[in-house]
């Protein structure tokens, strides 16, 4: 069996930077949570929620709506 060649040392990898040198960057903002319009059929109220909701409830009377 032949030798098998020295292979050259491996290199050093930076330091990870410290918490400290990142508390100067600037962060993204949190995305704007996304709304949908909702008219009361019971009082014509006009109001907003959440794109992911089903069903909610009029502020206004109380009546359920469903989405």
């Amino acid at each position: 069996m032949a030798e098998a060649p020295e292979l050259p040392p491996l290199p050093i990898l930076p330091p990870e930077p410290a918490s400290e040198a990142l508390e100067g960057t600037p962060t993204l903002p949190e995305l704007p949570q996304l709304n949908k319009p909702v008219i009361c059929p019971g009082c014509d109220s006009r109001f907003e929620v959440p794109l992911n909701v089903q069903t909610t409830k009029c502020p206004v009377c109380g009546e359920s709506i469903g989405l």
